[in-house]
């Protein structure tokens, strides 16, 4: 069946609100990317259910929202590694309370990028971490 001219209008309404509030999602990503969030809680201050959320912001943004997040971190991470800083100290200022789960991340984004792998390597110097040039299978 047809719809109807306001249907057509409060479905266009509709869209008009979610796309408002994926963008004030990815606001919230873009400034708090730091902050321990979550998809989860990101989908419940837009008001949509986890899994709409994560497809209506792939669709809107061509990125999943943990990939954004990610992304956001990460590349916060290689400014901060250009002002020699620890990994640590960098790993839990973009984010991750993780060193582990930071560097292999860091690793496998910029994994075609050898000076900013030399620089993670120098950073690692910092924590007690061997570079990866002096462990086996590196």
């Amino acid at each position: 069946m047809p719809k109807d001219g306001r249907q057509v209008a409060r479905d266009s309404r509709d869209a008009e609100r979610i796309a408002d509030r994926l963008l004030d999602a990815r606001r919230t990503l873009e400034r708090d990317y730091a902050l321990p969030l979550t998809v989860q809680r990101l989908a419940r201050h837009a008001r949509l259910p986890h899994l709409s959320f994560n497809r209506a912001y792939h669709d809107a943004f061509g990125i999943a929202p943990l990939d954004h997040l990610r992304l956001l971190r990460l590349q916060a991470a290689a400014r901060l590694l250009v002002d020699g800083r620890a990994a640590a100290d960098i790993a839990v200022r973009v984010g991750y309370p993780n060193v582990a789960v930071f560097k292999a991340e860091f690793r496998r984004l910029f994994r075609d990028d050898a000076q900013l792998r030399a620089q993670l390597d120098l950073a690692l110097q910092h924590t007690g971490n061997p570079p990866a040039s002096q462990r086996a299978g590196a």
